[in-house]
């Protein structure tokens, strides 16, 4: 199942969501995920996490990093599109 938002606004599924996913993305978000909350192995997922959890603070549980991915406040940037702007960040940044 793809983990991209299906929130309009983004427009990251043509019209099919969950399996029908045709997202490049949909395959690896869930290891990206797991990776970002509990390994320390890799540098851009530790600059990641420096970032994102830099403003509110590193969440103890995977249960709620989990349901923080899918809560937008308002603005209608989910957590979800924030961990994958953290990433991008990191590759653009020098190690």
């Amino acid at each position: 199942m793809c983990l991209m938002p299906v929130d309009p606004v983004y427009g990251v599924h043509s019209g099919r969501y969950g399996s029908e996913c045709t997202n490049d993305m949909r395959d690896c978000l869930k290891p990206l995920l797991t990776l970002l909350f509990s390994s320390r192995l890799y540098p851009i997922l530790n600059q990641a996490a420096d970032r994102l959890w830099s403003e509110q603070g590193r969440h103890a549980f995977f249960s709620e990093f989990w349901a923080w991915l899918w809560v937008h406040n308002g603005d209608h940037v989910y957590g979800i599109l924030k961990v994958l702007g953290a990433i991008l960040d990191s590759f653009k940044a020098p190690m």
